[in-house]
């Protein structure tokens, strides 16, 4: 598929091994943080999320979002990065866009049929990210 191409090819083949779970759990294996500046662009990008109309599109929000926390990483921790990395990355930027809606949000995009998920991988490690991230917030204590 022509998109996965331009994606990070570690990042799609680590969201391919876990895209089999059901529930995702990734450990935080370290302390490696952007910081506030870095994170703005991100957070810009999702920020865009509750002003989409169709799940496509606003996957695609997701994946961009994705898609620049992995260059920044990348240039941050002079390595390339895994899906361990990435989440954690992804939901601190949830965590300060603060949108609305959230699990609304993340139920409609994954009501797109099985059929649109078939034609971009991307799509789907996209969505296995996001709603990682989510859930990680869901269970965090309550400050």
């Amino acid at each position: 598929s022509g998109h996965a191409d331009k994606m990070h090819p570690a990042m799609c083949s680590l969201f391919a091994a876990h895209f089999s779970h059901k529930e995702l759990h990734f450990t935080f294996p370290s302390n490696e943080q952007l910081n506030e500046t870095q994170l703005e662009e991100p957070c810009n990008i999702l920020g865009d999320l509750p002003f989409q109309v169709a799940p496509t599109d606003m996957i695609a929000v997701v994946e961009r979002t994705i898609s620049r926390l992995c260059v920044l990483g990348q240039a941050q921790f002079a390595r390339a990065m895994s899906a361990d990395d990435v989440i954690p990355l992804l939901v601190d930027v949830v965590l300060r866009t603060d949108l609305p809606g959230l699990h609304e949000a993340l139920f409609f995009m994954t009501s797109l049929s099985q059929e649109q998920f078939r034609s971009s991988s991307v799509f789907g490690w996209s969505l296995v990210a996001f709603q990682s991230a989510v859930e990680q917030i869901r269970h965090m204590p309550e400050e």
